[in-house]
């Protein structure tokens, strides 16, 4: 689960354009969400209260596949 910002930019590029790059990477299961936002890391949850909520039925879902 990736979660970033268009406008969040990191050292490399910004942080959109990482999380979708390390998601083509990424074998199995994945959820990319990007917000077009300045935000970083924690802020994040404050700019979309359903985030929390999305993140935990994400995680409940990957556990079920075990």
């Amino acid at each position: 689960f990736l979660v970033a910002s268009t406008r969040d930019a990191r050292a490399g590029g910004s942080a959109d354009a990482m999380a979708e790059q390390i998601a083509s990477s990424v074998k199995g299961a994945h959820e990319i969400k990007i917000y077009e936002t300045t935000s970083h890391g924690t802020d994040l949850f404050g700019d979309d209260p359903q985030l929390i909520p999305t993140l935990v039925r994400w995680l409940t879902s990957q556990e079920k596949l075990k």
